[in-house]
């Protein structure tokens, strides 16, 4: 069964980005809100979001490379869900996609980042 939890082991998050993205823990880490995804009380994927000014960034989403695509669809969707809960002026996704995935859930693209207003947010059925 999948499940997605909040983590606050570091450790696990920081072995999984390493192992998914191939990218160390960073500064932002101490004060985002991380997600661990599990597959059958495996981890299976992680992914956080964070304030920048009034803005809140998703980012750092990862799953296992062969793990099927709607595991990456409900650990963005899950932290697009609780970030659409927390006042923001905007909320951001700051992974380059070039698939429309963003552009799904009501995303524009704007510089490096997407970008959604909070009440512009779109669960669409399926990405």
């Amino acid at each position: 069964m999948l499940k997605v939890i909040e983590c606050l082991d570091i450790e696990l998050i920081g072995r999984l980005r390493q192992a998914h993205l191939g990218r160390p823990m960073d500064g932002r880490d101490n004060f985002s809100w991380q997600a661990l995804l599990t597959d059958d009380g495996r981890p299976a994927g992680t992914g956080r979001f964070y304030r920048r000014g009034e803005d809140l960034v998703i980012d750092c989403v990862a799953v296992e490379p062969s793990a099927p695509p709607q595991y990456y669809d409900l650990l963005f969707r899950t932290l697009l869900f609780k970030a659409v809960s927390l006042p923001a002026a905007r909320i951001c996704a700051a992974e380059e996609r070039t698939d429309g995935f963003y552009a799904a859930f009501g995303f524009q693209k704007k510089g490096s980042e997407w970008a959604v207003l909070p009440k512009d947010v779109v669960f669409p059925s399926s990405c």
